[in-house]
């Protein structure tokens, strides 16, 4: 290299140390840069994304790119290298390298291919350290795209002392070792399991707060005997989630008591599901969501089923170490009861809050215009494909009757359409078959009625207002303290409809309304779409019944006024 050459590489050496010295200053003199370093890898820990997170990905990594300083505190920091996504093997032995004895939280957030060759040696050094594993979360594809994480799963039998935490979910189904985790987990508290079997005798189903079991239905199918055991074994359960993994019907062998039990989340044949009630006691205040399937033959097991209902929309709580139970009212004060019947599977749902504030367009425009708390109970019984909706009017008549209402105010009935009934709308269908419900229901100050089909349950709607309740001397009308009507679904020329050659279902609801006024229970507001296409003298004759009158607020309305 010549002489000129040499100064020239010199001096552009020279120049490049000095913006770095300059740089350097620059950045000392920014307030961040004089944090302590224990507060600065604190600020680092949260930049990494947590398993449930939608922001995952390795963005994160660019805080040991900013400045030398910033690189060593990270590099420095053990607890910041703990969360171990397995999507890259070369990362994935670096960070267990660098959360030297922290305890690792292991996780593959979807399906991806891995080959063995990638992942020998990160999958070994794992298994190594299962000794401060934390928790595990898996997404296990079954297929030899996924056989290194498989093969690393089924070698899981060492204790994991420091376990708190199991998710895996399995496609198709895995059968976990018989001596998984070698039975030695003391501090596991959460085990969730889609598709994935654990034997029914391992210790690991013990003293659990979170139990999560999601099967087919016909694999690893507990006795009653072992699930019992269980379940006794868990006496701290604040969430018990099981699908399709219970036998199909229990008698009651046992009480056992779940004085923690925040959420109990049942699905199955409705017979393994009234098994599961017949056999546990839960505080009032247990949050609800039963999924529960009713084939044709399932006569015994659907009336063993209503038979708990005071006790699901009531609830039963037990003080531990006395004998018998202390009742208390559960107080739903708003409830769904949705009708649906679609490819000719009917469909009813109830859905029951605690509160009666929602608002009444709560159920008409969807979830992602209108945020609900989640309900205290939500219920589904879904009905044999091979019944079509006519055939199960006795079954809703008496679901109906056997629905507790003492402390409902808010009642919200909901139909869906099903185009193979003629030209009834299923709102009308549902109104129809409420059976004894409406004399049930006293204490009612609400009613919002959603369809497609107004001029059709219009007239079931004001069939049922004028209904007399026999049980009431003197004779009175059905939910007596009624204050507000909704009818949701008007169509633009609702006013002046008269179908089948009858009266015009303006006429119709004037006659229902006249007869609840002459009999002293007046509605005092009815809401409705259209009612700006009536002329002043109609608008004037339902002024005399009805006290007020309300325009059912449209989406667009709601939109524009911030609501």
């Amino acid at each position: 290299m010549s002489t000129e050459k040499l100064d020239e590489t010199l001096d552009e050496r020279m120049m490049r140390n000095d913006d770095a010295r300059e740089l350097t200053q620059h950045n000392m003199d920014i307030p961040v840069f004089r944090l302590p370093p224990e507060l600065m890898a604190q600020i680092f820990s949260y930049c990494v994304p947590s398993p449930d997170s939608a922001y995952g990905g390795l963005k994160w990594l660019y805080i040991t790119h900013v400045c030398r300083r910033w690189r060593i505190i990270a590099l420095e920091y053990a607890p910041l290298w703990t969360y171990i996504e397995l999507r890259h093997p070369k990362l994935a032995e670096t960070m267990v390298e660098r959360s030297k004895t922290a305890i690792l939280s292991l996780h593959t957030p979807w399906y991806f291919p891995m080959t063995r060759d990638a992942w020998q040696c990160p999958m070994e050094s794992l298994q190594r350290q299962l000794f401060r594993l934390g928790h595990l979360s898996l997404r296990l594809y079954v297929s030899t795209r996924m056989e290194p994480l498989v093969d690393f799963v089924q070698q899981l039998t060492q204790s994991a002392p420091l376990l708190r935490s199991i998710e895996i979910h399995s496609s198709p189904m895995l059968d976990l070792p018989h001596n998984f985790i070698a039975h030695n987990a003391p501090l596991l508290r959460h085990l969730h399991l889609k598709y994935t079997y654990l034997p029914w005798n391992s210790a690991l189903l013990s003293n659990l707060t979170h139990l999560d079991l999601l099967g087919d239905g016909q694999t690893n199918i507990p006795t009653a005997e072992q699930l019992l055991r269980v379940l006794r074994a868990m006496p701290k359960l604040e969430v018990l989630a099981l699908s399709y993994v219970f036998p199909d019907g229990m008698d009651r062998l046992a009480e056992i008591v779940l004085p923690r039990l925040r959420e109990l989340r049942l699905s199955g044949n409705i017979g393994g599901c009234e098994g599961v009630l017949n056999n546990i006691v839960f505080p009032e205040t247990t949050v609800l969501n039963l999924s529960c399937a009713i084939e044709q033959n399932d006569i015994d097991p659907f009336y063993s089923f209503l038979s708990h209902f005071p006790r699901i929309f009531r609830a039963h709580s037990s003080s531990i170490g006395t004998h018998g139970r202390t009742e208390k009212p559960r107080t739903v004060k708003t409830l769904l009861i949705h009708l649906l019947s679609s490819d000719d599977t009917p469909c009813l749902t109830f859905s029951a809050w605690n509160e009666d504030t929602l608002p009444l367009y709560a159920f008409e425009y969807g979830p992602d215009f209108v945020k609900l708390p989640a309900p205290s109970i939500h219920m589904t019984l879904q009905w044999d494909p091979e019944q079509a909706l006519a055939d199960v009017e006795e079954d809703l008549e008496t679901i109906f009757s056997s629905l507790p209402m003492h402390s409902v105010e808010t009642l919200h009935l909901r139909g869906i359409r099903d185009y193979d009934l003629d030209e009834e709308g299923i709102g009308a269908f549902l109104v129809r078959h409420l059976g004894t419900l409406p004399f049930n229901s006293t204490g009612v100050k609400t009613i919002v009625v959603s369809g497609d089909a107004l001029h059709d349950e219009l007239s079931e709607i004001c069939d049922m207002l004028r209904r007399i309740d026999p049980s009431v001397s003197p004779a009175g009308l059905a939910f007596p303290v009624l204050h507000t009507l909704v009818l949701t679904s008007s169509p633009a020329d609702f006013w002046r409809l008269a179908p089948h050659g009858g009266p015009t279902d303006m006429a119709v609801l004037l006659e229902m309304l006249a007869h609840r006024f002459g009999s002293g229970k007046r509605i005092e507001v009815l809401m409705a779409r259209c009612f700006w296409l009536l002329r002043a003298e109609e608008v004037g004759v339902l002024r005399e019944v009805v006290g007020e009158l309300t325009e059912f607020p449209e989406i667009t309305d709601l939109m524009e006024s911030g609501r």
